[in-house]
Formats: structure tokens, sequence, C-alpha cells
């Protein structure tokens, strides 16, 4: 099932968004700065609800290597702890609800292992009740808030899985991480963003083709490169393609549209029953090879039931999805439309997306 509903509040810029009734195979589009890469990291951080090192991991993908815990403000909207993120989700018929808040003093820090964390989504410094609080405005007055320092020590994580609350907790400053004993995370997710191909590729595909996957990967990109007869390991992780030659070929020299493939379908067949999400995902691809893209994801993630978001800017990259997924209900195109501050979501079936090509409506 995966997840089929999110609405996300005061995240980075997004106020307020919802998209629900999402499919196996989703395409994010819209113009720059409209919210996209932003709505793929909420969607992260409601797989892995319980793991506030995510919000480390999720400024790595935008190269932002945060140091400080001050630097957590970047999750607020305009850096500032005003307004606290919030995020909701249905992921395999579960109700889920994130609260992301600062902590101040040491006082707030407390061991999540051996409490539920009761006053989860109930935050200490809003004293909101949290029933239904989705289509609040999530405002703090600080001014009653008496003698509160102004410096953020860490993060606090509270969730709700199914009205069962949990809270873990994260401090870059005092090396720690909380983590919530009671609560164990069941989807795998992970996260592509551009220029990350290589990151693990060498771990993951050594275990596929140990477990005899390789040869779904090598009919893909045969399609790109007909002389390719296998792929194969070498030494320091090397990744080495067998053209035909005297001497096998380092796959970093086939060009990164092999590169960008090859690592998809790695993550896609890895895990099954997982979520993969993809920034950018026409990064380093000519138009030619993004119908054998998309026609490899459509199989990969069919056979290994893997639920897609993925996110594009290029028209050619959208009329070759269209393409693809133009017969069935696998798969839906999500545009994010920005005006100053307000988000809103169009959804386009595909039939609906075919149309609109075809009349030659903006869809990007």
């Amino acid at each position: 099932m995966g997840i089929t509903a999110i609405s996300i509040r005061n995240f980075r810029s997004v106020k307020s968004l919802d998209a629900d009734d999402l499919k196996q195979i989703n395409l994010i589009t819209g113009r720059n700065n409209s919210g996209k890469s932003s709505f793929l990291e909420a969607l992260f951080l409601s797989v892995g609800i319980s793991n506030p090192q995510l919000a480390v991991n999720i400024h790595k993908f935008r190269k932002i290597f945060l140091t400080d815990d001050a630097e957590f403000c970047y999750l607020f909207p305009e850096m500032s702890d005003q307004h606290l993120p919030y995020i909701e989700s249905v992921i395999n018929n579960e109700q889920r609800a994130l609260r992301i808040s600062p902590i101040f003093d040491d006082v707030q820090f407390d061991d999540a292992q051996d409490d539920k964390g009761r006053n989860g989504i109930e935050d200490a410094r809003n004293g909101r009740n949290k029933d239904r609080i989705r289509n609040q405005d999530l405002s703090v007055d600080s001014s009653s808030i008496p003698g509160e320092p102004d410096e953020m020590i860490g993060l606090n994580f509270s969730f709700e899985i199914n009205g069962e609350q949990y809270r873990s907790q994260l401090s870059l400053s005092r090396g720690k991480t909380v983590l919530n004993k009671h609560y164990t995370e069941k989807i795998p997710a992970n996260y592509l963003a551009p220029g990350s191909t290589m990151v693990n590729l060498s771990n993951r595909l050594d275990k596929l083709i140990f477990n005899k996957k390789i040869d779904r990967i090598i009919a893909s990109l045969q399609e790109i490169e007909p002389a390719l007869e296998d792929i194969s390991m070498g030494a320091n992780g090397m990744i080495y393609a067998d053209l035909g030659y005297e001497k096998l070929v380092p796959v970093n020299l086939m060009g990164d549209g092999i590169l960008k493939i090859l690592t998809i379908l790695v993550y896609i067949l890895e895990k099954r029953q997982s979520v993969l999400l993809i920034d950018e995902i026409e990064n380093g691809l000519h138009y030619s090879s993004l119908e054998i893209l998309w026609k490899a994801i459509r199989r990969a993630a069919k056979d290994n039931d893997v639920q897609i978001f993925a996110t594009t800017h290029s028209d050619d990259c959208i009329r070759s999805f269209a393409d693809t997924f133009k017969d069935g209900d696998m798969a839906k195109l999500v545009k994010i439309e920005r005006r100053e501050n307000l988000h809103t979501i169009k959804s386009l079936s595909m039939n609906s997306l075919s149309v609109a090509l075809d009349k030659e409506f903006e869809v990007r």
C-alpha cells in the first residue's frame, strides 16, 4: 500500500500542503523553489518518523552539513521556531503524525527509551492540545515562556502512530541521540539526491550479484549499451562492465546515464516493500534514455513492490513518464504550485496528463 496521503504544515517554506490518493509511482513537478524537494523530505521524515538523525540527513542531501543545533532553524518557516513543523501521513493504513520542536535546555532532555513520551505531541513549549491540530496555526507565543534561553541545544521528534505517542531526541552540541525503544520502523526508505549516485552503490550491488538479481539490471542497461554482457565487482568497490573487450571497463567511464539507471534499479531491487525518493530524476540523463528509465522502473517497482516518488522539471521526462504509464492506475503526476507563500497541489491521473500534454498545457 505504501504512502497514500500526507499533510504538511510549517515545514521549511511550506506553510500548508496536502496530497492524497498517492500511487505506487508518483512524479512531482513544479517550478523552481515551488517546494518539490521539501515535499520529498517531508515524505522521508514520515517514513522514518522515529529517527531524529534524518533532520541532519535531509540537509546533507542539499550539500548542507550541520555542525550546530542552532542550524536546525532551517527546518522552520522563515528560520524561526515560532511555527513548528507538523506532518501527518497515512502509510500502510497507519495514521502517523510528527511534530518537530526545539530543545532549549538540558532539563528538556529525557530518557525516551524508558518512557513512551506521553507528552509527545502535547509539546511543552506551546501548551496546545494535540487533537486535530493539523488545521491550526501551530505558533508559539514565546512571551508566555518566562526565562527561556535563546540558544537551541537540540531537537524533539514527537510522534504519534495510530494514537500511541512517542518521542525521540537529538543534540549535535552534546553528541546525544535518544531513540525510542518502544517503536521500531517497519518500512525501509532511501533518498537519492542529485550527485549521490555512488554512495554505498558498490555494497548494494554486490548483494544483488550474490542473490542473482543482476540479470534484471543488465537487461535494462542493454537498451542503452547493447554490447553489455555482464556487471561484476572488483577491488575497492570498483564496478566493472563486460563489453566484450579483452578487459573489463569501469562503469564510471560509461557515462552518467548508465550509472544513474544502474543506481536507481539497484535501490529498487535491494529491498521489497520499500519507498524510494528521487530528487531530479532526469539529472545526468539524455532525453533519449528517459523512456528506457521509466520502463525499467515500472518493471522493477512492480516486481519488488516498491513505491517511487521522483521530482523533475523536464518536459521530456514528463512525456516519457506519460507514455510509459498511460495504461492502468499505477502512477500519477503531482504538480506543486506556489503563489507567494501559498502552496497548492494539482494531481493528474495518467488519462488527464495525456490530454494536458496533447493540448500543450504547462504541467512542469
